[in-house]
C-alpha cells in the first residue's frame, strides 16, 4: 500500500510525515508553537528546517531522524533529548543544553554549538566537520568514530569523554585539552594516530 505524505506548517514549524504519526506530531506541533516547550514529545523525522526554536523546552523529546537544517536552537533544553541520525547541519545550538543526549549518526557539520552542554551526550558516529565548539562541555560523552575533523574546540571541556577511533584532523583546541580525555585509535589535529589510552577501554558493543 502507497502511503502519502502529509505536510503541516506551523508558524514557523514545518514537518512532513506519514498519516500514521500526522495526529499525534500536529498535536505536538500545536504545543510547540504556541508555548515553544514539547517535553518527551514525539517527533520523529518531522522536517523543522530553519524553524525558530531559540529556547524551546524539548527536554527528553524524541526527535530521531528529523531535520533541523539551519534551525535556530540557542538556548535551548534538549537534555536527555533523542536525536539518533538527526540532520543538523549548519544548526544554531550556542548555549543549548544537551545533556545526556543521544545524537550517536547525527549530521552536525559546521552546527554552531558554542558554550553547549553535551556531557555524557552520546556523538558515536556523528559528524561535526566543522562545527563550532569553543567553550561547549562535552565531559563524559561518548565519542566512538566521531568525526570532529575541521572543528574549533578552543576552550572545549573533554574531561572523561571517550574519544575512540575519532578524528581530530585540523582541529582547533588547546594543548592542555586532551589530558584528561581517554583516546585510542584517535586522529589527532596533526595527523598522527593516537592510542594512549587504549589499554584502560573496552571495546565498544
Amino acid at each position: 500500500m502507497v502511503q502519502t505524505r502529509a505536510v503541516i506548517l506551523l508558524g514557523g514549524l514545518l514537518a512532513a510525515v506519514t498519516p500514521v504519526w500526522a495526529t499525534n506530531l500536529v498535536n505536538n506541533l500545536q504545543l510547540l508553537d504556541e508555548f515553544n516547550e514539547c517535553v518527551r514529545c514525539e517527533l520523529q523525522s518531522a522536517k523543522l528546517n530553519r524553524a525558530r526554536l531559540a529556547q524551546a523546552d524539548l527536554t527528553e523529546a524524541d526527535l530521531s531522524r528529523s531535520e533541523l537544517l539551519s534551525a535556530n536552537l540557542a538556548n535551548a533544553q534538549l537534555r536527555g533529548a533523542i536525536l539518533i541520525q538527526a540532520k543538523l547541519r549548519d544548526a544554531e545550538l550556542s548555549n543549548s543544553n544537551l545533556r545526556g543526549a543521544n545524537l550517536a549518526q547525527a549530521d552536525l557539520r559546521r552546527a554552531k554549538l558554542q558554550n553547549a552542554n553535551l556531557s555524557l551526550a552520546n556523538l558515536s558516529n556523528t559528524d561535526l566537520r566543522g562545527a563550532d565548539l569553543s567553550g561547549a562541555d562535552l565531559s563524559g560523552a561518548q565519542l566512538w568514530r566521531t568525526n570532529l575533523a575541521s572543528t574549533n574546540l578552543v576552550g572545549a571541556v573533554l574531561t572523561n569523554a571517550l574519544v575512540v577511533n575519532a578524528s581530530l584532523k585540523d582541529a582547533v583546541l588547546s594543548s592542555f585539552t586532551l589530558n584528561k580525555t581517554k583516546l585510542c585509535g584517535t586522529t589527532l589535529p596533526d595527523g598522527t594516530l593516537s592510542d594512549r589510552d587504549c589499554s584502560q577501554l573496552n571495546q565498544p558493543q
